[in-house]
């Protein structure tokens, strides 16, 4: 069975971005509910603002920054499972 996992995910400015990038089963869904976030998505670069949201393989290498120089808050929900 698959299992969606909702949280609230408070994006840190102080955030290096040399840090590693995640990749690990499932799907994953992003909203933006407060500032600004760019997401490093394979080998893309998006900047996500308030409203925007985004839809992806968590497979995919991934990692949440943020943008703007302020911290942001997101809603993440993950999809697990066969």
């Amino acid at each position: 069975d698959k299992a969606m996992e909702p949280f609230l995910l408070a994006v840190d400015p102080e955030v290096c971005e040399d840090e590693v990038l995640y990749s690990h089963e499932g799907e994953e869904f992003l909203l933006m509910l407060e500032g600004e976030a760019e997401i490093l998505l394979g080998d893309e670069r998006i900047v996500l603002y308030e409203g925007d949201s985004v839809y992806f393989q968590s497979t995919v290498r991934h990692r949440l920054l943020s943008h703007g120089g302020k911290g942001a808050k997101v809603l993440a929900v993950l999809c697990r499972g066969a």
